[in-house]
Order: structure tokens, then sequence, then C-alpha cells
């Protein structure tokens, strides 16, 4: 259920920007147009990044209020509706990893590098795993969520070797560097309403 409410933003927008952006990758590369390509590129993940952070850091400190919203109805316990939020508060911190994974999956396969994307990932994936299963029986649910990001975060780093040795035209540490900038900046945002919210409502 948490999956499902963080995966709308992926469905209704993410989706769609990146099917329309993977014909203009396709073009762009036909071409050899590699200086186009990196800056349609970066300016979708920029776009997306902008529009992804604010509502990753709302979902995140307002996941208990969210859940309530989509499944406080009939006769979901309590415990399960806190289980729910507690998920939805890691699921929703994938949302710009997921996104970013899916913008390099399209463009490995416009530039042809459909394989070594595909190497890089399964490696990505076995890390996962193993993190899995030693985070699960150490931390049970928790550690899954844990893996989860961990797994995410290998992936963004293997991507970046990948373009770095065989896409180097296209500046994926760009992308990575505004992300973290973004995230700086709605927290620095954040934070401080969360907290002024927190005192005067009663809000957990």
């Amino acid at each position: 259920m948490a999956r499902q409410v963080a995966s709308i933003i992926d469905t209704l927008i993410i989706s769609q920007v990146l099917s329309v952006a993977g014909i203009k990758f396709n073009e762009l590369y036909a071409k050899m147009d590699m200086t186009g390509l990196n800056l349609l590129f970066i300016k979708i993940a920029d776009h997306l990044l902008v529009l992804l952070m604010p509502v990753v850091l709302i979902t995140f400190f307002y996941a208990d209020e969210i859940a309530a919203l989509f499944f406080k109805r009939g006769h979901m316990m309590q415990s399960s509706l806190d289980t729910i939020a507690f998920c939805l508060k890691y699921l929703i911190l994938l949302l710009p990893f997921t996104m970013l994974n899916s913008m390099c999956t399209r463009i490995f396969s416009s530039t042809q590098l459909i394989r070594q994307g595909l190497l890089y990932s399964i490696a990505a994936h076995v890390i996962f795993l193993v993190l899995t299963i030693v985070l699960i029986n150490w931390l049970q649910l928790t550690g899954y969520l844990y893996s989860m990001i961990a797994g995410f975060t290998v992936l963004m780093f293997l991507f970046y070797r990948l373009f770095k040795i065989k896409l180097h035209q296209i500046d994926f540490g760009r992308i990575l560097v505004f992300g973290g900038k973004q995230v700086i900046i709605n927290l620095a945002v954040a934070l401080p309403v969360f907290f002024l919210l927190k005192k005067l409502t009663d809000i957990n």
C-alpha cells in the first residue's frame, strides 16, 4: 500500500515525461549531437529534481497524515496504519533515485549501451540482495528499507562510473551535485516550517 502511494508521482508525471524524453534522446544520438543530448539530459533531470524534492520531504515529514488520508477507513488497525506510514517515509526517499535510474536506462538505450548498463545494474542488485539478507536479519522491516536506499545509492555510483568511462560527454556528476544541493535547500526551508507547524498544531 505504501509503495502505491509513493509511486503516484512516478506514474502520473515522471513516466510520462521520460517517455517523450526517450524519443528525443534517440533523435539527438542519431545525429551524434552529444552536446544537445547532454543539455537535454541535464535540463530534464534538473526540472524533475526541483519538482520531486519538495514532494519527497513533505511526504517524509507528514507520512502519518498522508497514510491516514489514504487508508484510515473501514476496520484497519492503527498498528497497520503506522506500518504503512513508516514504509512510506522511506519508500518516498527512493523517488529521486528511481527517476534518475529511469533516465539513465533511456540514455543507455539511446546510446546503445544497454549491455553495459544492464551489467552495472545486475552488480548493484547483487549488492542490494546481500544487504537485504544481512539487514533484514538484523533490523527486520527497517533493514529492508535501508537496503533499498543503499542499493540505489550504489547503483547511482556505478552509473556515474559508466558515464565517466563510456559517455563522458554527458555530465551525470553535475546532476548528482544539483540533486544534493536541492536536498540541502529544501531541508533548510522544510525543517523550520515543520517544527513551527508542529508547535502550532497537533501534528506529531
